[in-house]
């Protein structure tokens, strides 16, 4: 087989290709499939093992376990300026609070003068204020004495009125910390996290590192505290954003923004934030602030390096969701400054190398599609896709270079499905005009063939719905139903051949009551209809029949196993002649099911009582015992014994016995559900198991088998005399109420029970007393 492509391409199929790549390169340039990809670059990072720990960064993480131990929230500030000078002399770089000290202090006014004294004293301070603090002239101090202190702006886009032209406006306000506090600051960095444009899933994955508020620009927080720290001069509005003179690679987001103008296209730098690990990973030092403070930490561990000091504590409401789910925002921090720091940056391919990415894709599936036959093509593309997705894991797990993978493998497959559909639908085209040329002598075909599928299907259904069943009366009752379809017959019955001199025997039958399906066998029209059906073994038809008009032949092989009769509405003779093979088929289907049915209930029904057997009720209390312990459920077995009855058959003969057991079987047949299973254990002995039945429930079932029995009246053998009556004692055990594990102690149990209601006088229901409780 070759693997090239028979024919010539057509036009169409290049044109869908270049259709297909332009629109995906559109998507991908205007960001389309962001929502996708950034889940790829999720599942990413969560397979990348964690970095190990960074030697320049430490997190001071004010816990639930030191809320615990140093009270709530907020603490005093002598404990932050204890933590100041216990840094201070350790030697530590930096420091930053990732808290907020926005109202003055409600305890000690020497609080903040303390705080304000330790902060004069140490040079580079930078505290993280999440939100709009109050006015704190203490602070004032303690910033203004430090000299290198950075503090957070928060920038917030607003619609105002012009007052000139009184038109709403798009203004960006600055909230800052107040005017004192902010004349003592070295600088200014902003702590926005951009949700709604960069993180619309709430995830945060990129940060914007420069944010513009009228002519003023200001960096990210972790920006500005990075070049304070390696002593670099501040951001011009014009320069690149560089640390020790490595640029900060920044992905360019395009938007689709309305203006007053109309729409345009604006781009939206990003930082792409490289975690090294989750929350739990060890990415970065972490030491307890109470630990701290207690002094339980030896304060080197602090020498040169870069604290961040802030909440991990669940109460104190600063987690954030991450690629690794949730992170304090402490965290998050850390890890900007590590990348900064170290320039581990994630490298993202720019536009010009994704649009390069998905011409050379989309010129892979279109080689594929116009060039390669149909299988070779498919696993062509399944390969180029797989092993484009494989190099992209490894460029991000080994260089920390993230190209697309949503946009590059939906074109391929796009283009290749579409592709495929056109080609599928031209070879349509091409075969209806075909058949249109020839449809005269096509159009009977496609009628047979139509109906011969609609009766294989027929013949399909009605085998799978037979085959699923085995007991004599249900099985008998779908064929029934099945013929009565078919041949629009509203009563119908079916009949075995018992002996080749013995009349047929009415197995079921829809539209008679009672015996009457059976008595009519004997109608003489019947019988002779009967009687061509078994010297001849072919379909008989009296469509003036008063009870039938179709007499159909049950065969298996040359042997008549028996007949289906039917009385039609409106009685048509040619219809079975018209379908012959098709009923044939479908009488063999049915003459094997119900001889399997008819084998089935001679393993496993009494011929007598028409109760399972006793080898059927062995294996079933013992599957249903298995799965009642298994599985925790209730579980009882009834013991019957017919009272006096080896007295009753004494006196009045062994046929009146079988009436008896005949009788009383049926009784008990009709007062148990279809999940129960009534077997005739030995003798006049009956035994009864009652799935998802607790010992009550079980009570309550033998007490309604005794009294049906007890006011049931017995016919006497040849119609003779009154009518008889018997009693019966009814034996009880449950599962879990009585403590057993194999089937023959249940039996035991109940066989006990049943002989302590023949010591008690018969007539009644007994049950040995549990050992263990339904609670136990």
């Amino acid at each position: 087989m070759s693997i090239f492509r028979e024919g010539t391409p057509n036009r169409a199929e290049h044109f869908l290709c270049v259709i297909i790549f332009v629109l995906f390169a559109v998507a991908s340039m205007l960001g389309l499939f962001d929502g996708l990809e950034v889940k790829t670059l999720d599942f990413r990072f969560r397979q990348r093992p964690p970095s190990p720990p960074d030697d320049r960064v430490i997190i001071l993480a004010i816990s639930d376990d030191c809320l615990a131990e140093l009270g709530n929230w907020p603490w005093p500030r002598t404990f932050h300026a204890q933590v100041l000078d216990i840094l201070k002399k350790a030697g530590a770089s930096a420091v930053a609070f990732d808290m907020l000290f926005q109202d003055p202090s409600d305890r000690d006014p020497k609080e903040d003068s303390r705080l304000a004294e330790v902060a004069t004293r140490f040079l580079r301070v930078f505290k993280l204020l999440l939100g709009v603090p109050n006015e704190d002239d203490r602070l004032v101090e303690a910033t203004a004495g430090f000299g290198h202190v950075i503090l957070p702006v928060h920038l917030v886009p607003v619609r105002v009125v012009h007052p000139e032209s009184l038109e709403m406006v798009s203004e960006t306000e600055v909230y800052r910390p107040f005017e004192k506090l902010a004349s003592a600051a070295r600088g200014f960095g902003f702590i926005n996290v951009d949700y709604q444009n960069l993180n619309p899933d709430g995830i945060i994955r990129r940060i914007p590192l420069t944010l513009s508020a009228g002519d003023r620009l200001y960096p990210a927080l972790s920006v500005a505290m990075v070049r304070e720290v390696l002593g670099e001069t501040a951001l011009s509005c014009v320069e690149p954003i560089a640390i020790s003179g490595r640029v900060i690679p920044q992905t360019v987001l395009p938007a689709l923004v309305r203006g007053s103008d109309g729409w345009k296209l604006s781009t939206r730098p990003a930082y792409l934030v490289n975690y090294r690990g989750d929350a739990t990973s060890g990415a970065f030092p972490m030491v307890y602030y109470s630990d701290l403070i207690k002094g339980r930490v030896n304060p080197a561990l602090f020498k040169n390096r870069i604290v961040l000091v802030g909440a991990t504590a669940a109460g104190l409401s600063d987690v954030k969701l991450t690629p690794f789910e949730e992170m304090p925002g402490v965290m998050i921090h850390a890890n900007v400054v590590q990348n900064l720091l170290r320039g581990n940056f994630l490298l993202q391919v720019g536009p010009l190398e994704r649009l390069l990415i998905l011409l050379l894709l989309a010129a892979i599936g279109w080689f594929t599609l116009v060039r390669l036959s149909s299988g070779v093509g498919t696993a062509t593309v399944i390969f180029a896709v797989a092993l484009y997705n494989l190099i992209a894991y490894q460029l991000f797990l080994h260089v920390d270079t993230v190209i697309e993978m949503v946009a590059p493998t939906l074109l391929v497959g796009v283009q290749f499905t579409a592709g495929r559909f056109l080609q599928m639908f031209s070879n349509l085209k091409e075969a209806y005009l075909s058949i249109k040329e020839r449809s005269v002598a096509l159009e009977e075909s496609n009628r047979l063939l139509d109906r011969q599928v609609t009766d294989l299907s027929i013949l399909n259904e009605v085998a799978n719905r037979l085959s699923s069943k085995l007991a004599m009366e249900p099985l008998s009752n779908e064929v029934l139903r099945a013929f009565q379809d078919l041949w629009h017959a509203p009563v119908a019955l079916v009949a075995m051949v018992e002996g080749d001199d013995m009349p047929l025997k009415s197995i079921n039958s829809i539209g008679f009551d009672g015996d009457d399906g059976q008595i009519v066998l004997f109608d003489p029209n019947v019988a002779a209809a009967i009687k061509t059906l078994r010297e001849e073994r072919r379909f008989v038809s009296t469509p003036d029949g008063r009870w039938f008009t179709s007499y159909l032949p049950l065969l298996m092989g040359n042997r008549l196993w028996g007949a289906i009769m039917l009385k039609e509405s409106s009685p048509t003779p040619d219809r079975f002649r018209e379908k012959e093979r098709f009923y044939l088929t479908l009488l063999g289907i049915a003459a094997t099911a119900l001889e399997n049915a008819r084998l089935y209930n001679l393993a496993t029904v009494d011929i007598l009582t028409h109760l399972y057997v006793r080898q059927y009720f062995q294996i079933q209390i013992e599957q249903e015992l298995k799965r009642a312990k298994r599985y925790g459920h209730n579980l009882a077995l009834l013991m019957t014994d017919i009272d006096h009855f080896k007295h009753f058959n004494d006196s009045y003969g062994h046929q009146q016995g079988d009436i008896v057991l005949r009788e009383v079987a049926t009784v008990v047949k009709k007062s148990l559900r279809e999940i129960d299973i009534a077997a005739r254990y030995g003798g006049e002995e009956f035994c009864v198991v009652l799935p998802e039945t607790s010992l009550d429930g079980a009570l309550i079932v033998a007490e309604r088998i005794r009294r049906n029995i007890e006011t049931m009246p017995i016919s006497r053998f040849e119609s003779r005399g009154e009518p008889l009556r018997v009693t019966i004692s009814i034996g009880v055990c449950a599962v879990p109420e009585h403590d057993v594990n194999i089937p023959d102690d249940m039996v035991k149990l109940a066989d006990q029970a049943l002989y302590q209601a023949k010591g008690k006088g018969r007539n009644r229901v007994e049950y040995i007393a549990p050992k263990t409780s339904v609670s136990a």
